[in-house]
C-alpha cells in the first residue's frame, strides 16, 4: 500500500517537462514487439498498469519488491536524422531532470543515441522524505527512426546495472523489431 501511495504522491507533485512536438507512437503492425516482452515482466511479478500506444506500464506493489515500476515508452520519427534531432532537443523531457550516469553502462551496439539517467536530486529528496526506499533510472536511446525511454524504479538495494538487466530486454526487443537481430543477439 505504501508503494501505491508513493506513486500517487509523485504523480501529484511532479509536473513533467513538455516535449517539443512529440513524435507519434510506432505505426507498424508489429508496434508491440518494440517493448519489453510481457513474459520477461512476469518473471519480476509485474502487473500491467494503464498505458497507451506510446507507453506500457508495469508495477509491483509488493513490499520489498526489487523492481517496483516500469514505464516503457516508444516513439517513431519520420527518419533516423529526425529521431536523433528530437532526442537531442528533448534531453530534459527524456531525463526528467535526472543526473546523467551514462558512463556506468556502455553504449550497446546498434544504438545511435544513448544516455542513462538517475533520479533528479529533488525527486530523490522527496522519496527520502516520504521514507521510500527507491532508486530510479531512465534508459534513453534511438535505433534508426525509433526513440525509446525505459524508466525503471527499483528498491535502493539495486544498482543501475541491476536495472539495466531489465531495460536491456526493451532494447533487445526494439533492435529485433527494427530488423537488427544481429545487434539484439549481442546484448
Amino acid at each position: 500500500m505504501r508503494s501505491l501511495l508513493v506513486v500517487l504522491m509523485l504523480a501529484l507533485f511532479i509536473s513533467p517537462v513538455a516535449a517539443q512536438d512529440e513524435p507519434p507512437a510506432i505505426s507498424q503492425s508489429n508496434r508491440n514487439d518494440f517493448f519489453i516482452p510481457e513474459a520477461i515482466l512476469v518473471k519480476y511479478s509485474m502487473e500491467k498498469g494503464k498505458g497507451d500506444v506510446w507507453m506500457k506500464v508495469y508495477d509491483n506493489y509488493s513490499k520489498g519488491a526489487p523492481i517496483q515500476r516500469i514505464n516503457d515508452i516508444r516513439w517513431q520519427a519520420t527518419n533516423k536524422e529526425e529521431a536523433q534531432k528530437w532526442y537531442k532537443e528533448n534531453t530534459s523531457f527524456l531525463s526528467e531532470g535526472g543526473k546523467e550516469i551514462t558512463s556506468m553502462i556502455r553504449k550497446p551496439a546498434g544504438v545511435d543515441e544513448w544516455k542513462v539517467y538517475g533520479a533528479s536530486e529533488s525527486i530523490q529528496q522527496l522519496l527520502n522524505a516520504m521514507g521510500t526506499d527507491q532508486n530510479q533510472y531512465f534508459f534513453t536511446f534511438t535505433v534508426d527512426q525509433y526513440i525509446a525511454k525505459i524508466f525503471v524504479a527499483t528498491s535502493s538495494k539495486l544498482s543501475v546495472q541491476d536495472a539495466w538487466v531489465l531495460a536491456k530486454e526493451g532494447l533487445r526487443a526494439t533492435l529485433t523489431a527494427a530488423g537488427k537481430k544481429v545487434f539484439a543477439g549481442m546484448l
